[in-house]
């Protein structure tokens, strides 16, 4: 499992900062956000059920990330 998760962290979180840095405009937001999304990806990633593509998977997180921040 961590080593899933760490190919997950390496692969994919250029990617999630990247997406989220478009929404947001701020770097240092995007970092907090992008680490808030692994953090949710090690609570749920039992729960993924692989229906879609995992990139798909972490974005939709980090979606809902950036929408709870605008909430707050």
């Amino acid at each position: 499992m961590r080593r899933l998760l760490e190919e997950l962290f390496s692969k994919y979180y250029k990617d999630v900062y990247t997406y989220l840095y478009s929404l947001s405009r701020d770097a240092s937001l995007s970092e907090d956000l992008a680490q808030e999304v692994f953090l949710e990806v090690v609570k749920s990633i039992a729960a993924f059920r692989g229906e879609s593509d995992i990139k798909t998977w972490l974005f939709s997180i980090a979606r809902h990330k950036w929408y709870s921040y605008l909430r707050k």
